[in-house]
């Protein structure tokens, strides 16, 4: 919920849903783009997801929200303005990863995995680029609890503008994962 302005009483209303998230994004997207006049929309979309709050959007009954219906999660503007690394990704990488068109949607280079075929183990790779000038990177995962997710390299270095394949293996074999998510 966002405490909005509105025509009650007391001028204000807690209000929810795409109403209120489309132009909160837009902001955040306007703020990145006055920042970083030189990013691509694949850039500035990596950004908005791989710096977002995940784990805290909630249901009306205080819940947490699952991640197919959360989305990347709380958007994080001073995060996403200060992203170090993207996931390229352009119209024709989606295209060409059309399943109906044969392609495999597991294989676009977006910042969420997921596999409604993958019931014991699966893998992905994800390509990231540097944007920040270069540095040496750790991976950190999180995930549903009694999955298992393991990224290779777990820490690795690039120089300005370089990119770094990641091998993403996934293990949701434990008896517990089942209807889970």
């Amino acid at each position: 919920n966002i405490l909005s302005a509105a025509q009650t009483g007391n001028g204000l209303a807690l209000l929810t849903g795409t109403s209120m998230a489309s132009p909160h994004i837009a902001g955040t997207v306007a703020l990145i783009r006055a920042a970083h006049r030189d990013w691509s929309p694949a850039q500035v979309e990596s950004a908005l997801l791989g710096s977002a709050l995940a784990g805290s959007v909630r249901q009306g009954n205080g819940h947490l929200e699952t991640p197919l219906d959360a989305g990347a999660g709380r958007a994080q503007p001073a995060s996403a303005v200060a992203a170090g690394l993207y996931l390229p990704l352009s119209n024709n990488d989606i295209s060409a990863q059309n399943p109906g068109r044969g392609g495999d949607s597991r294989r676009i280079n977006r910042a969420g995995i997921e596999d409604e075929h993958c019931f014991q183990q699966c893998d992905f790779m994800r390509t990231v680029v540097d944007q920040s000038g270069g540095g040496t990177w750790q991976v950190s995962v999180s995930g549903t609890e009694g999955a298992i997710i393991q990224v290779t390299p777990a820490q690795f270095t690039l120089s300005p503008g370089a990119a770094q394949t990641l091998k993403i293996a996934v293990d949701v074999s434990a008896p517990s994962l089942p209807g889970t998510w």
